[in-house]
């Protein structure tokens, strides 16, 4: 009787531990997966960065884009999707006044549409001798229904990319 006991102890034992291998090959199998999916998101997103500056300093035309932040890429657990994060500002200043437009959005790569996007015009406001820039939405047409103001956008946008 009681190695009868003892063997089903012992096939319990073995069972729990073939289950217990069995999830951590599982995940083990996940996190490859997810790792993959980084190290192409850094590649595809580097190529979509690439031609997306090359358009945006193509509509600056006689103006210089003036900065360009270093894109971000996440790949999106949630979205099951890559996302690149970009800004750019053209500076269209002249020596009287100060117009600067920023355009920053966060982008889905694999579906080539922003599902987030910032697009305001920067002006100096003249009633303050402390340089403060006033901030204006542009009314461009935009791949999304809504144009954040900057604050607001990078709340988001942070949001967005950390899922």
């Amino acid at each position: 009787m009681l190695i009868l006991i003892g063997a089903v102890f012992a096939s319990v034992f073995l069972y729990n531990k073939q289950l217990n291998l069995e999830a951590q090959k599982v995940a083990r199998a996940a996190d490859e997966k997810l790792l993959e999916n980084k190290k192409k998101c850094a590649v595809d997103g580097e190529k979509w960065a690439e031609e997306y500056l090359r358009q945006e300093s193509a509509v600056a035309r006689d103006h210089q884009l003036a900065y360009w932040d270093e894109p971000q890429f996440h790949f999106s657990v949630g979205l099951g999707t890559c996302l690149v994060r970009t800004r750019s500002v053209d500076d269209r200043s002249s020596v009287r006044d100060t117009m600067i437009y920023q355009h920053a959005r966060v982008t889905d790569v694999y579906a080539n549409r922003a599902i987030l996007e910032s697009a305001v015009i920067l002006t100096q406001d003249n009633s303050t001798t402390d340089r403060t820039l006033n901030e204006k939405l542009t009314d461009v047409f935009f791949e999304v229904r809504e144009n954040l103001p900057r604050a607001q956008f990078v709340k988001r946008a942070d949001g967005v990319m950390a899922k």
